[in-house]
């Protein structure tokens, strides 16, 4: 079980650095290169907050910590995580 956990962890970091190299060329930071954030912007930061709580390294994702900042500023967004940290 714990090897199949690290090459997990090992993929994991493997695609969310891939991600991160995606983002740095792009304009506005987001994966379709727009100001407004896109589902698949929200669903690339859920990835990241996933892989975080499952223990994957995630400090050297610069760009995809700024996306999920950009992420969370949405109203509708910044509103739902308020809620989620009422509820514990």
């Amino acid at each position: 079980a714990a090897a199949l956990k690290a090459t997990a962890v090992t993929r994991a970091q493997d695609a969310l650095a891939f991600a991160d190299a995606q983002l740095a060329g792009r304009p506005h930071g987001t994966i379709l290169g727009t100001e407004k954030v896109s589902a698949a912007d929200i669903f690339l930061a859920a990835l990241l907050g996933f892989g975080g709580f499952l223990g994957v390294a995630t400090d050297g994702f610069a760009n995809l910590k700024a996306l999920g900042a950009k992420v969370a500023a949405v109203p509708a967004i910044a509103a739902a995580l308020a809620r989620e940290q009422e509820i514990g």
